[in-house]
């Protein structure tokens, strides 16, 4: 069964209910960031009287898990009334189907982007200007490698062509094969 320890609905007030939360399982600061993974020192400067740093969102869910509590959201009947007549309704046009929060979806997103701009860039150089670049950037991926291993790569890399030409000519043939049959 869960109880209510407290309420909060601003940051002091979550402050002083995390303080009493602590008081009530009498853990000391130092076992606290220890459990918490926190550094030594830093509950103290978060939590302290003069607060010389705020709580991060990481910080906040580290603590609160230490300490066995979780954070529950409930409407305040009174401040929706009071609020009510300033909310806008959200049309359905403009509003954000997905969010950039996640780090995949970002590198998702960014890596889209990135190649829009590369085929953009693609189509202003000139044919010579890409070669040349391309050369550059041949010459920078084998830079440290050294004359053997740069061997061995090689002749791995003229049999892959070989193996894809003669893959190549093969369904060549069986498609010039089945056309002869139709």
């Amino acid at each position: 069964m869960t109880r209510r320890l407290a309420v909060a609905s601003s940051y002091d007030e979550l402050v002083d209910a995390i303080r009493g939360r602590v008081d009530q399982l009498q853990i000391s600061h130092a076992v606290l960031e220890e459990l918490a993974g926190l550094t030594p020192g830093h509950f103290g400067k978060i939590m302290g009287v003069s607060q010389v740093k705020t709580m991060g969102m990481l910080t906040l869910f580290l603590v609160l898990e230490t300490l066995a509590v979780r954070i529950v959201l409930e409407e305040d009947p009174e401040l929706l009334a009071k609020m009510a007549d300033r909310y806008d309704q959200r049309t359905d046009y403009n509003r954000r189907i997905g969010c950039m929060r996640s780090d995949r979806t970002r590198h998702k997103v960014m890596s889209e982007y990135g190649k829009l701009g590369a085929d953009v860039r693609k189509a202003k150089l000139v044919p010579k200007r890409r070669a040349a670049i391309a050369s550059i950037g041949g010459l920078a991926r084998w830079e440290g490698v050294s004359v053997a291993k740069r061997r061995v790569l090689a002749r791995k890399m003229v049999a892959a062509r070989r193996r894809k030409r003669r893959e190549a000519k093969r369904a060549a043939a069986e498609l010039a094969a089945i056309e002869k049959e139709a």
